[in-house]
């Protein structure tokens, strides 16, 4: 009878010991879930970050490409300034007003009869 009380106190302690387990497995598995959740937020955060850098590198590049493109407007506006008449303009600036010289005197209204 000896051995049967020895067997049913293994077996006590056994299930006992089982029981603890369980416990620790339930909280390490709650921890876990905990942390899954936590990464996955992380995960989904990291990806509207990274798509927000996205938009703001296309806006940062089209105003880079705006800059350049003004600036290449300034620097033909001030070639322009700075470039002395061409004499074809003169040319035909004389063409198209004409001078003092060529345009006939007015009638005095002396002699005009009205």
């Amino acid at each position: 009878m000896f051995n049967g009380r020895r067997s049913s106190l293994d077996a006590a302690k056994l299930q006992q010991e089982n029981h603890v387990l369980a416990l620790r497995l339930l909280k390490v598995n709650a921890e876990l879930r905990l942390k899954q959740t936590y990464c996955q937020r992380l995960e989904y955060l990291l990806h509207q970050r990274s798509e927000r850098i996205d938009q703001l590198t296309g806006k940062l590049e089209q105003s880079r490409e705006q800059v350049r493109r003004l600036g290449l407007e300034n620097e033909l506006l001030a070639a322009m300034i700075a470039a002395p008449p061409r004499s074809d303009f003169a040319a035909q600036s004389d063409a198209c007003w004409p001078s003092a010289q060529t345009v006939p005197p007015l009638r005095s209204r002396q002699g005009h009869v009205g």
